[in-house]
Order: structure tokens, then C-alpha cells, then sequence
């Protein structure tokens, strides 16, 4: 029976997952939140080296909960934020570095109509820089964004309900293609995806297909719209998401994601051994 410690993968994971301060059926929930799929006694038996995962590779889950930041590790109190990051590559290598920075977080359905980002956040979060660093070539000013999570399934399959997400303020403005969290009409932190047509024309649209057609709004006066039926829509923009990506690299990423649990779990059902 191989020796449980540091010098093999499983052990790692667990001095790690101790130095996190997680339970084991805590950091199985953790991953779970990020596409993994097993059980507290799978977790048990590769940390011990007892069995060794075949569809699961324990050096990226290792790296994943190294993402797993609270406010405990930099300020003594607080919650965490769990946000996974890409494979280190050969330029980003070597030790995970230990800076992290603090960000404000909404729960779902925030803003009013007078505050759309209301200056007062619901918490804070610390996020590790490398996460943000590796995916966006650089640290959003956090005065400037914020984290909250996806409410609903209308952006699925590439932001799914409850996934974090990091929002950039705009100065209230749509410039680029992209996904914006809006208040709309009476609610705030919906996520769309939005275009400008013209001066002051929008398409607004969800990516998942089964929810409404796209809207196009032409702009009256301020954060006044009409659509096309000529009812008039209330549209303020929170910011745009900038993590996770949504360059065509991102979309790949989570594509192979989806697939390779899919075939996972298909895998499982079919009464395969881990």
C-alpha cells in the first residue's frame, strides 16, 4: 500500500486541502461546484494512495483548490470565493504565488433603480492573483469590478447558474460585444449578452436558445428604452463580465470540459471502476 505524505499526489492534495482548513466532504462540494463529479470516499482513497483515479487527475485538482482563497489567509476573517483557473503553462510555472487581492461581492438580484451598483457590497471576497492574471494578461482594478454569481440558466451552457463571475464596470456604457450584467426594468444582476446596432439602438439576447428571442431597444432618453412593441424598458449596465472569457480559447476550454464529464458520468452509470 503505498505510504500516504508530500511525496505522492494524493498526499499533496491533502496537505493542502488541510492547510485550507477543508473537510473533506467541503472540498468535494468545492469541486463539484466546478464540474467534478465524487465521492468523500473516492476523495479518501486517492489522498491515501489506496486507489488512483482514472477519469480525475489529481494534479489539477490540486491546482484548483489552490484557488481556494478566504479571508482568513490574508486578513483573519471571512468567506471565500471559489474560483478555478486555468493549467499553469510552461511560461507561468513554478510556485503559485502567495498575493491575492480583495474584491467586493453582490449577492444575486442587486442594484435598485436609483443604484444599480450599489456602493455598499453584500461582503468581500480575496481572490489569488494568478487566477486572474493567467486568463486576463492582467489585475482589474478593484475599485473598479466585482464578483457576483449567475442567476438562472439563460446564458447556459458557458455560464451556468450560481458559476462567479468577475464584472468591470463601464461607466454605464455598452461599447464592445460582449456579456453585461444589467438592471433591468426592476431587477439587477441579470446577465445578457449585448450589442450596440447603432447610436442608440441594442440587441440584447441570452445564449441559451430556449429562453426569449433577442430584444432590440432604441434608446429614448437616459436609461430609457422601447422595443419593437413599443413598450418602454428601463435598462441601466452594471458592468461587463470579463471572467470567465469568452474568447473562442475560453468557449474550446469549457467545451472539452462538458464533454469529458459527460463521458464521465456516462462512464460511471455504466458501472465502470474508478
Amino acid at each position: 500500500m503505498p505510504k500516504e505524505g508530500a511525496e505522492n499526489k494524493g498526499g499533496r492534495l491533502r496537505a493542502l486541502r488541510d492547510r485550507k482548513g477543508l473537510s473533506r466532504q467541503r472540498a468535494v462540494e468545492f469541486f463539484k461546484k466546478h464540474g467534478y463529479d465524487f465521492s468523500t470516499k473516492s476523495l479518501q482513497n486517492w489522498e491515501s494512495g489506496e486507489r488512483k483515479p482514472r477519469k480525475v487527475d489529481l494534479d489539477d485538482l490540486t491546482e484548483l483548490l489552490e484557488g481556494y482563497q478566504t479571508k482568513q489567509d490574508t486578513q483573519g476573517a471571512g468567506e471565500a470565493m471559489p474560483v478555478s483557473g486555468p493549467r499553469k503553462t510552461e511560461a507561468s510555472s513554478g510556485a503559485v504565488p502567495d498575493a491575492a487581492t480583495e474584491y467586493r461581492f453582490y449577492a444575486r438580484n442587486f442594484g435598485t433603480e436609483d443604484e444599480p451598483v450599489p456602493e455598499t457590497a453584500d461582503s468581500t471576497v480575496v481572490v489569488s492573483d494568478w487566477i486572474i492574471q493567467a486568463e486576463l494578461g492582467r489585475l482589474p482594478d478593484p475599485s473598479a469590478s466585482y464578483w457576483t454569481c449567475v442567476n438562472g440558466e439563460s446564458m447556459e451552457p458557458f455560464l451556468r447558474d450560481g458559476a462567479p463571475i468577475l464584472v468591470e464596470e463601464t461607466d454605464g456604457q455598452i461599447e464592445a460585444p460582449g456579456r453585461y450584467v444589467l438592471y433591468l426594468n426592476t431587477a439587477g444582476g441579470i446577465v445578457k449578452r449585448c450589442q450596440k446596432l447603432g447610436e442608440s439602438t441594442l440587441r440584447v439576447s441570452s445564449d441559451n436558445r430556449s429562453f426569449s428571442s433577442p430584444q432590440v431597444l432604441t434608446q429614448q432618453d437616459g436609461s430609457m428604452y422601447e422595443d419593437r412593441g413599443g413598450r418602454s424598458v428601463r435598462l441601466c449596465v452594471q458592468g461587463r463580465i470579463i471572467y470567465p472569457g469568452d474568447t473562442a480559447r475560453a468557449v474550446k476550454k469549457q467545451i472539452v470540459h462538458d464533454v469529458a464529464h459527460a463521458v464521465g458520468s456516462r462512464q460511471d452509470k455504466a458501472g465502470s471502476t474508478e
